[in-house]
């Protein structure tokens, strides 16, 4: 009896634990051609309704909310980006297999509240971006490119 009861609990173990976690897909990977870049958005109070897009070579990517991230692989070379603040343009020299961070932070105007994009270094990017989660994906624009599936890669040693 307490050797069929033994016998029982692996055999439970077996089927309710070990395999579903052999069923679970791994984590998506970058394009290894490709640049990756990570946008996110700390959680803040101030502009918290407010929603900037983020445009990259001249196309509206998405809307970015208060403490969420969205990733972005382009093709290697120079690229430009922006929001809603009128001097947050920013340009990137991007190569192929690195990842990029780029933090919008909301500065509070006489009449309105816009977002002003700022590079994040490497070491610090990866710390940052686990403050937030995903992207909603009705806040997506450009949904060929826009990923919400990447993510936040571990902090470099």
């Amino acid at each position: 009896m307490f050797v069929q009861n033994i016998l029982r609990c692996c055999f439970y173990g077996i089927v309710f634990v070990a395999l579903p976690l052999a069923r679970q897909t791994p984590a998506p990977k970058a394009d290894p051609a490709k640049a990756t870049v990570f946008f996110f958005r700390y959680t803040e109070w101030h502009g918290n309704i407010v929603e900037p897009s983020v445009y990259c070579d001249g196309v509206q990517l998405a809307r970015l909310d208060n403490g969420r991230y969205f990733a972005i692989e382009f093709d290697p070379g120079r690229h430009s980006c922006k929001s809603s603040h009128k001097q947050s343009l920013i340009e990137l020299d991007l190569k192929a297999g690195e990842t990029y961070y780029i933090r919008m932070e909301m500065e509070l105007g006489a009449f309105q509240t816009r977002g002003r994009l700022v590079p994040i270094g490497k070491v610090r990017g990866p710390i940052e971006l686990r403050k937030t989660r995903p992207l909603s994906p009705e806040k997506v624009k450009d949904k060929k490119r826009v990923r919400l599936d990447l993510p936040p890669p571990d902090t470099p040693q």
